[in-house]
């Protein structure tokens, strides 16, 4: 089950970042099976290192995964660099969020639950965050980078 919830966490968040990057990119004609089989696969890669446990690790999976799926898009370099700093950089911003939460609900190393809890909780108010600097980067018509 814990793979499950991990999967599903990272289907979302990838699928926050790909909804973020397309709000401000055009995307390359590329064939909707090649899309949704790259973004499959990504989540499955970042589920299978995140079940690892090092930080690090995951961190670096992450990069990876975002630069690969953001080449799915027109853009230069350092758009694509801003975009996916912005995007990890939100969800640092959320860690210690996190770790509040967990502390607020005496999490123990044997609960599970309130951790996935935790998890799904940052990533939706992340994937909320995302949204919304899409919806003002869009309106206004400002170009990241």
């Amino acid at each position: 089950m814990e793979y499950v919830i991990r999967f599903a966490i990272s289907l979302f968040d990838l699928a926050v970042f790909m909804y973020y990057f397309h709000s401000n990119k055009k995307m390359k004609p590329v064939s909707k099976v090649w899309i949704l089989a790259g973004f499959t696969i990504a989540a499955i890669i970042w589920t299978f290192v995140s079940n690892i446990k090092n930080p690090y690790l995951n961190l670096a999976t992450l990069l990876i995964v975002l630069i690969l799926l953001s080449f799915y898009y027109e853009s230069g370099m350092w758009t694509r660099i801003i975009n996916i700093v912005t995007f990890m950089g939100i969800g640092m911003l959320f860690e210690p969020v996190a770790l509040l939460l967990l502390h607020a609900m005496n999490f123990h190393m044997g609960e599970s639950y309130k951790y996935y809890f935790v998890m799904v909780i940052c990533s939706f108010v992340r994937g909320n965050v995302m949204y919304i600097l899409s919806k003002l980067i869009s309106k206004k018509g400002m170009q990241i980078a």
